[in-house]
């Protein structure tokens, strides 16, 4: 059977695919249900800069897994680390140059590589700076109407300096860390409530317990209940003493962190 270009490749996206589709596995963002095409390069491992250049490692981008080999770099004036997608052969006795039916002779085996180069932002495929490191957290961007009251309300007057909200997701498990400090309380709610930007809900309801500080509230520092409501994606604060939050100006801190389970749907 003669071998076609097209046979080369779906032989590469044989074993390419399932590669890709585990990692999305454990790499997986706000529960995408898509196959994997990772627009942002995810360093797999290694790729550190060491002060002096690039260590080897492995990355994905797109649907490709790529190695790295190590590459001493002197950043000049302006520049940045940049990375492109390079093009080699596997020239031997038993691989390349092929000489096909036409007689021409054409190297096949491909070996792509991402090398690391010094270089102006942009002008490569990707910057080192902006790949992502796999197993990292993901920020959740700060947004007021993020946090709400049953009464009243429950605001962070220092807006996103205030804010540290993150989460990490491994097959249908996220934990999600939340530092929320120097905030008001108006009126006496009986929780504060944090609503998330999931694509899905919690699967039940999750408990947790988390530090909080409230000037007014007795004691002024504690420990707080946090329930991941079923069927939503919001988590609630309540006093674990009992009794409703002490409004407050400028001294609320809810902060810690709580593991659930996502539902399908």
């Amino acid at each position: 059977m003669p071998v076609k270009s097209g046979t080369l490749s779906h032989l590469q996206e044989a074993y390419q695919e399932p590669l890709a589709d585990i990692i999305q596995t454990f790499q997986a963002k706000n529960d995408t249900e898509g196959y994997p095409n990772f627009t942002t390069p995810v360093i797999l491992y290694g790729c550190r800069w060491t002060g002096l250049g690039v260590s080897q490692g492995v990355l994905i981008y797109g649907t490709e897994i790529y190695r790295c080999p190590a590459a001493l770099i002197t950043l000049g004036f302006g520049q940045v680390v940049i990375g492109t997608i390079t093009t080699t052969y596997f020239t031997a006795t038993n691989a390349d140059p092929v000489i096909f039916s036409d007689s021409t002779s054409n190297n096949v085996h491909e070996i792509r590589q991402i090398v690391w180069s010094a270089g102006t932002s942009g002008t490569g495929d990707f910057d080192f700076d902006d790949c992502q490191i796999f197993g990292e957290w993901t920020p959740v961007t700060y947004s007021s109407s993020y946090l709400t009251a049953p009464t009243g309300n429950w605001t962070l007057p220092g807006g996103a300096s205030d804010w540290s909200v993150k989460w990490k997701q491994e097959g249908r498990t996220i934990k999600i860390d939340f530092s929320l400090i120097d905030g008001s309380v108006s009126a006496t709610p009986a929780y504060l409530k944090l609503s998330l930007p999931f694509n899905a809900n919690f699967k039940e309801d999750y408990h947790a317990v988390c530090y909080y500080a409230n000037g007014n509230q007795t004691p002024t520092e504690g420990v707080a209940r946090v329930v991941a409501v079923g069927a939503t994606t919001d988590l609630q604060f309540y006093p674990a003493q009992g009794g409703n939050w002490a409004s407050d100006i400028g001294t609320v801190d809810i902060q810690g962190q709580i593991v659930v389970e996502l539902d399908k749907f």
